[in-house]
């Protein structure tokens, strides 16, 4: 239960709930005795999850340490356990998820590989999207803009299929096409988080780079000066009070590189 509502926590940007439960889920298991029951609820090991929540909050929180650590932790539980669905849940969540928090590209590579490389072996339908998407992702960054953004674009059609929802994906594509500026395929996946979180599938996590990036977009697309103070601005209000320290501290930084209107 305590997993559960500390997962939930996080997509909706109560986070200091979420640390409390999912640390409370971790706190309650118990190796020798929950095993067995953990196995009883579904394909998914639950603290293999509430653990990739940890390493996500701490990278929310700009502490880049501990979520590399709890990144680690994730992973290697996920293996030991042997069950092939937590592997995909660490390596993406915990993996590319986090990683790409951190803008650790090197990272994000290495674990994107690994989940690929789970993906040809047993290739379940849930996590194939997942995979293409980040896949996409990496060959975007390594300068393979066509194949990357289309590889994107069919994980994205197939994550629909599976209902996997949440705009989290599009935001950090978004952010990789600003990146290497493809400033309209930016615009695309950007509108497809705003469309997400507008019909109650995005969450509102990213609520603050969304509106950071829409305004980055603004400055490089339309030289839109006004509009990206005003967005970096509500950026960093939103971030502040969701809690994530690292979407303020990236919205700040922002509005401190505009150039002065004086």
């Amino acid at each position: 239960a305590h997993r559960a509502v500390g997962t939930s926590k996080i997509f909706v940007a109560e986070l200091d709930l979420a640390r409390f439960h999912l640390q409370k889920a971790i706190d309650l298991y118990r190796p020798d005795e929950d095993e067995v029951d953990l196995v009883k609820v579904g394909p998914s090991h639950q603290i293999v999850n509430a653990m990739v929540g940890v390493a996500e909050l701490y990278a929310l929180d700009g502490d880049f340490d501990q979520a590399r650590q709890w990144q680690s932790r994730a992973m290697a539980m996920a293996r030991s356990s042997g069950w092939v669905n937590p592997q995909f849940n660490a390596l993406l969540f915990a993996g590319c998820v986090t990683s790409w928090l951190m803008h650790d590209q090197q990272e994000l590579v290495n674990v994107t590989g690994q989940a690929h490389a789970l993906q040809l072996l047993y290739d379940p339908p849930f996590w194939r999207g997942h995979v293409m998407l980040y896949r996409g992702m990496v060959l975007l960054l390594e300068g393979h803009a066509q194949r990357g953004i289309a590889l994107a674009r069919e994980g994205q059609r197939h994550m629909d299929e599976v209902r996997a929802y949440w705009n989290a994906w599009q935001v950090q594509f978004a952010e990789a096409c600003l990146m290497r500026g493809h400033l309209d395929e930016a615009a695309h996946w950007l509108t497809t988080a705003v469309e997400l979180r507008d019909d109650g599938r995005g969450y509102l996590t990213m609520e603050a780079e969304i509106v950071r990036l829409s305004g980055e977009l603004a400055l490089r697309r339309d030289g839109d000066l006004a509009a990206a103070q005003v967005a970096f601005s509500e950026a960093a209000a939103i971030a502040r009070r969701h809690g994530t320290k690292l979407f303020e501290q990236r919205a700040l930084a922002a509005l401190a590189a505009l150039p002065s209107t004086d």
